[in-house]
Formats: C-alpha cells, sequence, structure tokens
C-alpha cells in the first residue's frame, strides 16, 4: 500500500454537511471559499444537498467535492490563511461538519 502522493495525481476535498443556516453559509462563506478554490487552481465538481442514496442511509445533508491539480494543491488551499479565516462561518452554519482531503484514485494505495 502506497503512502506516498504522486504531484501527478489530482487531489480532492470531500465536505458532508448537515447545514442549518443556509444564509450564512452561502452569503457570508461560499462567495469567499469560492474565490480561495479558485486561487489554488480548484474546482467544486459536486454540490448537492439532496443526493440519491442507492445504498445503505445517508444522514448528511450538502455534499461536496472540489478538485485540485494535486494533493499538495489541495492542502494548500485548505491551509491557505484567507480560507483558515472563513472555514469557521462554515462550520458555525452546520450541525455537523466533516471535511477529507485524498488524492485521485491508484491501486497502489489499496493493501495487498
Amino acid at each position: 500500500m502506497s503512502t506516498d502522493t504522486d504531484s501527478s495525481r489530482k487531489g480532492y476535498a470531500l465536505f458532508l454537511e448537515e447545514i442549518t443556516d443556509w444564509e450564512s453559509y452561502l452569503n457570508d462563506y461560499l462567495p469567499v471559499a469560492a474565490e480561495t478554490i479558485e486561487d489554488h487552481d480548484g474546482e467544486v465538481i459536486v454540490g448537492h444537498p439532496d443526493p440519491a442514496v442507492i445504498e445503505g442511509e445517508w444522514d448528511h445533508g450538502m455534499s461536496v467535492v472540489t478538485e485540485f491539480p494535486s494533493l499538495e494543491d489541495a492542502q494548500a488551499w485548505y491551509d491557505d490563511p484567507a480560507y483558515q479565516e472563513v472555514k469557521p462561518i462554515r462550520v458555525e452554519a452546520c450541525e455537523s461538519a466533516h471535511a477529507i482531503l485524498y488524492p485521485s484514485f491508484s491501486p497502489e494505495d489499496l493493501p495487498s
């Protein structure tokens, strides 16, 4: 199983959120967050508050997947002071908020 990152692989930020204050999320958080994502050559590729559940149970509202040129770029975006400044608005607007960063799929990442 590979633990090394490869800068040729894309990086992703996944957010699973139960938003309770849509006004703050849409007006105070989202415009600034979108600008910081663009500053790091990222793009929101999935963002939906009501996904179609095809297996199991789903207890999250909003799902967001943001793509970056590499995992390092995704981490740099998340650590960017401009994003860190607006992040508390997202957290406060949510009953629950989960976030992970991960690289694009590679078979080498799987246990052998």
